[in-house]
């Protein structure tokens, strides 16, 4: 390809230049920013182009990571790699996407290459350009962000040779009528995009793919499986299955062409549609899923309902130690003989400088549970103890606490919570991270906010006890 037969990178209209200088697309009004690039390079670029002009954008991206690995610096190849990634094409001299993605332009990876390889015009141009996408991504994302998520995403060829309705359509409508009485969520184009102009598709389909649990891929034939459209959107599918592992692809295809599929679908377990129960088999294999889905997000909500229990329970102690201390009444008195209680009484006498007491206390509990975190932790704090008020110094008796206390955190979000300020305190020896750390109560809440709160608690609680001292 000569430099008089460079392309726009929008449209893919001819461009008229010279290698080095900025051109404005006469059909699209875009700039584009020509350069020369060796022979095969060039030839890769342009099978790259013919490839997204067709909207055959996983073999484009293919392309374009080749020629990348070949020369990490080409510019077009990085520029043009981008936007095939977000299916920019242009639509009555507007940039439309076809690829949505949530993540901004300027967040992406070949974006950031761009900017460190480039200076001057061409980086302006990609500059000025990738502005004017990502307002139009803004506004996609925020359609999409407005649909309910999806559970199902039947993924077929509607129409064959002639126009007529293939047999996948048949069968995707069907299953969709199961699942849709089931009550689940089930993307089906002809039924989820109905009476919606083309350009607004893919908010929507961007939207439940992002959020389907399980794609159905059907298959009859393999010029089906590999239309430009099915490739897209199950491309697209295998990529956020790489993010998230829960997620499933099933290809529900003819037996016949199980060996032709795609290599990136071979190693997938596919349904036979030829089989006796193969419809019995597809709608347990995704209900599977879906109920391992369910399964989690019921423990996810039990989870929180504990938290927000023992908060409540914490913020009711904390309530009553308020009232006796107004009282002059022994703070002891209204702490029930819990485990949890135990830890917020010990740590009320840490907090009051009383270590000793505070060590039985957190002895006293391991004696009933040696692998309490939180009391292992205490036990820490007292023989480091807090010298000026500001430092947190760690003896050799308290490292050794300090480590089971990390051994006997418990490997979840809120492990990893305990975790990560356990480490700050070993870097820095900051008080902050040791409060946020033992956090009120025998179960630490992992919510910044609650966690913040339930300090404040005490804080409050323990201002009063210290003023009722002097």
């Amino acid at each position: 390809m000569t430099q008089e037969e460079r392309r726009c990178s929008y449209c893919t209209a001819p461009l008229k230049g010279a290698t080095g200088q900025v051109v404005k697309c006469e059909y699209c009004g875009l700039e584009n920013f020509i350069l020369a690039w060796p022979g095969e390079i060039q030839d890769m670029l342009s099978k790259a182009e013919s490839a997204r002009k067709e909207h055959r954008y996983n073999s484009a991206l293919k392309i374009y990571d080749e020629i990348l690995r070949k020369d990490p610096r080409c510019t077009d190849a990085l520029w043009c790699r981008l936007l095939t990634d977000y299916g920019i094409e242009m639509v009555n001299e507007t940039p439309t996407l076809k690829r949505l993605s949530s993540k901004p332009i300027t967040e992406h990876k070949n974006y950031i290459e761009l900017q460190n390889i480039c200076n001057g015009e061409q980086a302006e141009v990609y500059s000025k350009t990738a502005k004017k996408i990502e307002e139009i991504r803004k506004k996609a994302a925020e359609v999409a962000a407005k649909q309910i998520p999806c559970d199902v995403f039947i993924c077929f060829k509607h129409k064959g040779d002639g126009g007529n309705i293939t047999d996948d359509y048949i069968l995707g409508r069907e299953i969709y009528d199961v699942f849709f009485n089931f009550g689940k969520s089930v993307f089906f184009s002809p039924k989820s995009l109905a009476d919606m102009p083309g350009e607004e598709y893919e908010p929507l389909i961007y939207h439940a793919l992002s959020t389907a649990k399980v794609m159905i891929l059907l298959g009859t034939k393999i010029d089906y499986v590999n239309a430009v459209w099915l490739e897209n959107e199950w491309a697209r599918f295998l990529d956020i299955i790489n993010e998230d592992r829960r997620k499933v692809l099933i290809p529900c295809i003819s037996e016949e062409i199980g060996y032709l599929l795609p290599s990136e679908l071979k190693g997938l377990q596919y349904l036979a549609k030829e089989d006796f129960n193969f419809k019995e088999r597809l709608i347990k294999t995704v209900n599977e899923v879906l109920s391992r889905f369910a399964d989690e997000n019921k423990s996810n909500r039990k989870r929180k309902e504990i938290r927000d229990q023992e908060f409540k329970k914490a913020t009711d102690i904390g309530q009553q130690l308020e009232k006796r201390v107004r009282e002059g009444r022994a703070v002891t008195e209204a702490v029930p003989a819990s485990e949890g209680a135990k830890l917020k009484q010990a740590k009320m006498l840490f907090d009051n400088k009383n270590y000793k007491k505070a060590d039985k206390m957190y002895s006293e509990i391991l004696a009933s549970n040696s692998q309490s975190a939180n009391a292992w932790w205490g036990r820490a704090k007292c023989a480091s103890r807090m010298t000026s008020g500001t430092d947190l110094i760690l003896t050799d008796a308290g490292a050794d606490f300090f480590d089971k206390a990390i051994s006997f955190t418990a490997d979840d979000a809120i492990g990893d919570f305990i975790k990560d300020a356990i480490r700050a305190i070993k870097l820095s020896g900051s008080p902050l991270a040791a409060q946020k750390l033992f956090a009120y109560g025998g179960e630490v809440i992992s919510e910044e906010q609650k966690a913040d709160l339930s300090q404040h608690l005490f804080s409050v609680a323990m201002a009063g006890i210290s003023a009722g001292g002097r």
